[in-house]
């Protein structure tokens, strides 16, 4: 496969541009959840096509945008969930300080959804 040259990638960026400028001009919305992945093709629930992808692709976006259903695109891309995983590891570390020597349900609790989000469980 041959890499776009700089040409091609400036006119696809000077589209998509473009087309953020458009969908904030008009306030449009993405597809509603949930999505769903039919192997390279991506549905939204008003059974609309939204994109087509490569299979990793296609499954790691349906996952990520039903994932993150009714949280704004702007908190986001502000990194919301980044820093409510940060919190929520201080917050584990915290319990089982204050909790010692037993530690605590709730710290474990915490730690095993923060194991899964790292794709550790």
């Amino acid at each position: 496969m041959t890499r776009p040259t700089a040409a091609a990638l400036a006119t696809q960026h000077a589209r998509i541009a473009e087309s953020r400028k458009e969908a904030a001009m008009t306030q449009e919305k993405h597809s509603s959840e949930p999505w769903v992945q039919d192997d390279l093709l991506i549905w939204g629930a008003d059974e609309a096509l939204v994109t087509r992808a490569n299979y990793a692709d296609a499954r790691r976006i349906v996952a990520a945008v039903n994932a993150c259903r009714g949280i704004p695109t702007e908190a986001l891309e502000a990194g919301a969930l980044r820093q409510i995983i940060e919190i929520a590891d201080t917050a584990a570390e915290t319990l089982d300080c204050l909790l010692e020597p037993e530690g605590s349900v709730v710290a474990h609790n915490v730690r095993r959804a923060l194991a899964k989000l790292e794709g550790k469980a």
